[in-house]
């Protein structure tokens, strides 16, 4: 796993012995997941901000959700997931800044939704899929531990359960976060073409 920087090392350095620097050149992995970003019309920035945004308040708002899970028949979940899918397609359009109320009103009602926790599952293994058998394996676990949980890790206990140090954690999570907002993002436009291929949605 040649990726990592294990202990044993100094704090900051490589596998190779150069000391990491966000400022330094991206990673290949990063630099892939910004063209990505950047072939689906996005800053990668702007996709980082926003997929960060929501996965903070979804860590927050899990903890502090008060209200059940929503009964939905089979119906209304179909329903709910295409109004949500275009919402979040909305939100990836306007200026993060400008739209932070219509997201945490996003995130609240997606928390309560039946099929949200389905959806993660899914985007979680394109995420590992992407990054590959190592990689990939890394980012799934630095999302789950750190946003779906309701215990979130903190940097360093995550650094210490998967034995690299707390610098690969916090550039990995970066990518794991764009990563994962932009697969979102491929998801949802795709449901969305084939609902309208199908006419059950308009454009």
């Amino acid at each position: 796993m040649t990726f990592l920087l294990y202990k044993g090392f100094q704090r900051g350095k490589s596998v190779y012995g150069k000391a990491f620097n966000e400022k330094m050149a991206k990673t290949k992995d990063e630099v892939k997941i910004d063209w990505l970003c950047e072939s689906n019309g996005f800053k990668p920035k702007k996709v980082y901000n926003l997929s960060k945004f929501l996965l903070e308040g979804a860590r927050i708002g899990y903890s502090a959700l008060t209200q059940p899970i929503k009964i939905m028949t089979p119906e209304e979940v179909v329903l709910d997931k295409q109004a949500s899918r275009r919402v979040f397609l909305e939100l990836m359009v306007q200026d993060e800044k400008e739209s932070e109320k219509d997201q945490r009103i996003f995130i609240y009602k997606c928390l309560q939704a039946p099929w949200l926790w389905s959806k993660i599952e899914i985007l979680l293994k394109q995420v590992e899929f992407f990054g590959g058998p190592e990689l990939g394996v890394l980012y799934r676990v630095i999302l789950t531990k750190l946003y779906f949980s309701n215990m979130p890790e903190t940097n360093g206990k995550l650094a210490d359960s998967e034995n690299v140090t707390e610098g690969v954690i916090e550039y990995r999570k970066r990518e794991a976060i764009k990563l994962f907002g932009i697969m979102i993002w491929i998801y949802c436009e795709k449901r969305e073409a084939e609902d309208i291929a199908k006419g059950i949605v308009s454009i």
